[in-house]
């Protein structure tokens, strides 16, 4: 289950940096390698195969410069806070 992350002024403590980071390695986006609460805000279209609905058949992307990166948090926001 993904848990809400907030980031203050402030900045995150070394201890939360680290728990964050081992987080990317685990639960990070496969889409885009971030981490965000819903469905991928790269993905424009994703079709699963009719037979296994577990199965990604085909995925369309967003341009990078068209989907919105708010959402989502980097290795390098955690590193740089």
């Amino acid at each position: 289950m993904n848990k809400i992350i907030i980031i203050s002024d402030d900045g995150l403590d070394e201890r939360s940096k680290k728990e964050l980071l081992e987080r990317f390695a685990t639960d990070a986006c496969r889409w885009c390698g971030g981490l965000h609460q819903r469905e991928c805000p790269r993905i424009k279209k994703i079709i699963y195969n009719p037979s296994d609905e577990r199965s990604v058949r085909e995925v369309e992307f967003w341009a990078d410069k068209d989907w919105d990166h708010s959402g989502v948090l980097w290795p390098e926001d955690v590193i740089g806070s």
